[in-house]
């Protein structure tokens, strides 16, 4: 739990227990012991404030090369920045018996893509799905090659 709400709990309970022990009456003890229990519930908000600034944050340690503007993103191979991105129809999710796989299917790719003969063979895979052997070609390392999928 936290601790913002344990202080809170606490200093409920010391307020409401001093007003609730004794009889509603008008003399100058009431005095001391409402000024006691504001000096207690003062005393655990510091406490806790003080603990609170203790405690180490961090930030979110970002790589070194996020921070450098001299550096710049590698651009894409020759052989893939002349070609058009593969539609995005194409990708696919096939149920396997080891879950989910995510695809581009190659028969897609075969009818709607006019440069499917340029993809790389080392990306091509086949697997067994619930509705039979599916063919195509894994997304990421066609990314890795260079090949981009459309956006639409």
């Amino acid at each position: 739990m936290s601790r913002k709400f344990i202080a809170t709990i606490v200093a409920t309970a010391i307020a409401v227990t001093g007003i609730a022990s004794a009889p509603a009456r008008a003399d100058s003890d009431d005095i001391a012991k409402l000024l006691f229990g504001a000096a207690a519930i003062y005393a655990i908000s510091r406490a806790v404030k003080d603990d609170k600034s203790r405690v180490s944050t961090t930030s979110r340690d970002y790589p070194p090369y996020a921070r450098r503007p001299d550096l710049k993103p590698r651009p894409l191979p020759d052989r893939a920045r002349r070609f058009a991105p593969i539609p995005a129809n194409c990708l696919k999710y096939h149920e396997t018996n080891r879950g989910t796989v995510r695809m581009i299917g190659q028969r897609c790719v075969n009818r709607n893509y006019r440069h499917a003969h340029r993809l790389p063979e080392a990306c091509h895979f086949k697997t067994k799905t619930y509705n039979g052997k599916r063919q195509g070609y894994r997304p990421k390392c066609l990314r890795k090659h260079g090949f981009r999928l459309a956006q639409y």
